[in-house]
């Protein structure tokens, strides 16, 4: 019984104002991104993404996840944008790779795909996206 006293006082404490929401941060954001992603919403991960890019503009997985979004919708040029903002951001980071290698993929620059599977493939060999 206290703990659904506790919980309605919570619960009207929050709808009254009087105790605040945790803060979402940009790793929430891009987590929530990366569901959208593999929901096929590739408008709400676009939109988690610029959001968490607005809380930290240094987050390449969010440029990263971003970049993949926006080459499922079609926007081959953004995505090749973000996913040499990731890099440039991170040139350690194997995923910032294998973003942009499906940008140039998509692209036709072939050999440019391959370059970033390579790079991506000799920063993490766990890489699976890479291969």
């Amino acid at each position: 019984m206290r703990r659904v006293v506790a919980a309605l006082a919570l619960l009207l404490g929050l709808v009254l104002g009087e105790v605040a929401w945790p803060q979402t941060t940009a790793d929430d954001l891009v987590a929530r991104a990366k569901v959208k992603y593999d929901a096929e919403d590739a408008d709400g991960c676009i939109a988690d993404c610029n959001k968490a890019i607005e809380l930290d503009a240094r987050s390449t997985e969010a440029y990263c996840t971003r970049a993949l979004a926006k080459d499922r919708r079609g926007d081959v040029d953004g995505a090749l944008a973000d996913g040499n903002k990731a890099v440039e951001l991170n040139p350690r980071d194997s995923a910032a790779y294998s973003s942009r290698a499906f940008a140039r993929y998509s692209k036709e620059d072939l050999d440019g795909a391959l370059a970033d599977c390579g790079k991506a493939i000799e920063l993490d060999p766990r890489n699976s996206s890479a291969y």
